[in-house]
C-alpha cells in the first residue's frame, strides 16, 4: 500500500478552508423515487437497508429494494402483494439479527383503508397482518413500532393515519390488536426507551391539541398525560405543528432526554423542545434551528443530535441548545427523514428533494404537493470527498477521479481515474493547498507538492492504493487531480476532475 505522505513536518504545511466549504459531498443510494427507507440495526455487520420506491402524486407500487455493502449496491427485492401500493411505513426489528423481521403499512391507490405486512425473511416475503375492524374514516395503520426486546416480548405500538389518530398496542407480534387509552384525537406516532425491556418507558405525542405528550411506564398498556409544566399550571409542550419526538439512549447517569420538533408559526415561533428527564418537565431549546421546520431527529449514542429540516441537515453537540448546519455537498432541500446507521462513525441516510409525507401540511393536503424524494448516504468516517471540478477532455471525453472508501473508522482509501487514455503515463499530483492556475489548456488544481506516477491499463484506468499517515489529525485535507498524457488532448495532456480529501 503506497503511503500519502509519512513526513511528520508535512502535516505543517496543512491548510484549512473555511468551514463553509464542504468537506464532502453525499452520494445518492439507488433510483428516483423513494417514499421511505430503513436501516438495519446491525448495519455496521450487515450493512443492508430497504427502500420503498415511488412515483409522484403517492402512485406507489409497493416495491422494495435492498441496499447492500454498506450503501455500495441496491438491488430489487419484493413488492407488497395486490399492487400497486403506497409503502407509507417500513420498521426493522431492533433483534433484526435474530428475527429477520420487518413491517410495513401500506395503501392502495384510491382506497381509504391501508394494510399492514410483515416479514420474517428480511423482506423478500410479505404477510398481510390482521388490524381492528376498519371504520369509515381512519386508513388504520399509519406508523408502526417493534419492541427493542421484540425477538422475546414480541410487542408493537402502532397509531392509525386518519381522522382518528388512534394508538394501538400488541403483544404477540402483529397477530392481535388492543386499544390504547386515554389517547383520543390526531396521535401520530409511538416510540419505545432504549431499555425498555427493563424501564417499560415508552412516548408517544399528537400532531394537535393539548396535552401532546403521552409516557408509559408499564410497557406500553397505560399511559399518562404530561402533568408538569414549562412555566404555567398545567401548560404541556406545544408547538404549532409537530412533526415527530426523538428519543435519546440513556446517560451515563441514567439521563433521559427526548426532544419534541416541528414546525414553528409567527403566534409561536418555536420548532423545537427538549426535556432531561423523561418527560418531566420541558423547556424550549433548538438555537439555530429559528425558521426551519424540523420533519425528523436522530440520536447518536454519544448524544449528538441530527436534525433533518426544509433547510438541510443541521447537528447538535449540546443536547439540543444550539444547532449548526452541517456542510456537505450534493444534496437536495427538504430533507424529511434521517437516520443514522451503524453508530457512532458510521453512515448518515437521509431522504431530501421531495414531500412524501402526508403529515407535513394541512389538511386538506394541497393538491400536487406529494412527492417521493431521494435517498442519499454520507460517510462519517474514513475519507472525506468533495468534487472540485475542472477536468480537462482526452480521447475519451474527461477522465474521472473517485474515492472508493469501505465502510468503518480506518485510514484506507482508493483513488481511481477512469476514462483516460490507454496505456498511457499518469500523473497523480497531490498538494496541501488549491493553487487552480491554468495549465496546458485546462486548470492545475492542487498545489503540487508531491507526485506519484503510474500507467493506465488498456481500459483507460488506474486504480491506487492509499492512506492516510497516522501524523495526520482528523480533520487534514489534501487536494489531488490526475494529469494523463494524451496525444489526443489539445496540448497533450488530459486531466481529471480535481479532489478534496479529508480525513474524517
Amino acid at each position: 500500500m503506497a503511503l500519502l505522505l509519512t513526513s511528520a513536518a508535512a502535516s505543517a504545511l496543512l491548510l484549512a478552508l473555511p468551514a463553509t466549504d464542504p468537506a464532502q459531498t453525499w452520494t445518492q443510494v439507488g433510483g428516483d423515487g423513494v417514499y421511505t427507507f430503513a436501516t438495519s440495526p446491525n448495519y455496521a455487520n450487515d450493512g443492508l437497508a430497504w427502500i420503498a420506491s415511488g412515483s409522484v402524486s403517492y402512485q406507489g407500487d409497493g416495491d422494495i429494494y435492498l441496499v447492500t455493502d454498506h450503501g455500495e449496491a441496491v438491488q430489487f427485492w419484493s413488492s407488497l402483494p395486490g399492487g400497486p401500493l403506497e409503502v407509507q411505513a417500513l420498521a426493522i426489528s431492533p433483534t433484526f439479527a435474530v428475527d429477520s423481521t420487518l413491517m410495513a403499512t401500506s395503501q392502495e391507490n384510491l382506497v381509504p383503508n391501508s394494510k399492514l405486512w410483515k416479514s420474517t425473511d428480511a423482506g423478500l416475503s410479505w404477510t398481510e397482518m390482521p388490524q381492528p375492524d376498519p371504520v369509515t374514516w381512519t386508513k388504520f395503520f399509519n406508523t408502526v413500532a417493534l419492541s427493542p426486546n421484540f425477538a422475546t416480548d414480541q410487542i408493537i405500538l402502532a397509531t392509525d393515519g386518519g381522522i382518528a389518530g388512534r394508538g394501538h398496542r400488541s403483544s404477540d407480534g402483529g397477530q392481535s390488536w388492543s386499544f390504547l387509552q386515554p389517547f383520543s384525537w390526531q396521535l401520530m406516532e409511538l416510540k419505545f426507551a432504549e431499555d425498555f425491556a427493563t424501564s417499560g418507558f415508552a412516548y408517544g405525542y399528537k400532531l394537535a391539541g393539548s396535552p401532546r405528550f403521552f409516557r408509559s411506564s408499564d410497557f406500553g398498556v397505560s399511559w399518562d398525560e404530561c402533568s408538569h409544566p414549562l412555566s404555567d399550571p398545567g401548560v404541556c409542550p406545544y408547538l404549532d405543528r409537530v412533526f415527530g419526538i426523538a428519543v435519546a439512549p440513556v446517560g451515563p447517569q441514567g439521563q433521559r432526554a427526548i426532544y419534541y420538533h416541528g414546525q414553528a408559526s409567527v403566534f409561536d415561533p418555536s420548532n423545537f423542545l427538549r426535556s432531561t428527564d423523561n418527560g418531566d418537565n420541558w423547556e424550549y431549546a433548538g438555537g439555530g434551528l429559528e425558521g426551519l421546520q424540523v420533519f425528523d431527529l436522530d440520536v447518536a449514542d454519544d448524544g449528538r443530535i441530527y436534525a433533518a429540516t426544509d433547510g438541510g441537515v443541521y447537528f447538535s453537540d449540546d443536547q439540543g441548545t444550539s444547532f449548526s448546519p452541517f456542510i456537505a455537498a450534493g444534496l437536495p432541500n427538504p430533507v424529511t427523514k434521517i437516520e443514522l446507521a451503524g453508530g457512532l462513525g458510521g453512515d448518515l441516510y437521509v431522504l431530501a428533494g421531495g414531500v412524501p409525507d402526508v403529515t407535513y401540511f394541512p389538511i386538506p393536503v394541497p393538491s400536487g404537493a406529494l412527492e417521493p424524494g431521494n435517498l442519499y448516504r454520507l460517510r462519517l468516517s474514513g475519507t472525506g470527498v468533495a468534487d472540485l471540478g475542472f477536468g480537462l477532455a482526452g480521447a475519451a471525453g474527461a477522465p474521472s477521479l473517485e474515492v472508493e472508501t469501505t465502510f468503518g473508522v480506518h485510514p484506507n482509501f482508493s483513488l481511481q481515474v477512469t476514462n483516460a487514455a490507454s496505456n498511457a503515463l499518469a500523473a497523480n499530483v497531490f498538494g496541501f493547498s488549491t493553487v487552480q492556475v491554468p495549465l496546458l489548456g485546462g486548470t492545475l488544481v492542487p498545489g503540487a507538492d508531491f507526485i506519484i506516477n503510474s500507467v493506465t491499463g488498456a481500459n483507460g484506468s488506474v486504480l491506487l492504493d492509499l492512506a492516510w499517515p497516522t501524523n495526520f489529525p482528523v480533520g487534514s485535507e489534501v487536494f489531488t487531480q490526475t494529469w494523463i498524457l494524451d496525444p489526443t488532448a489539445t496540448q497533450g495532456f488530459s486531466a481529471s476532475n480535481g479532489l478534496k480529501l479529508t480525513k474524517l
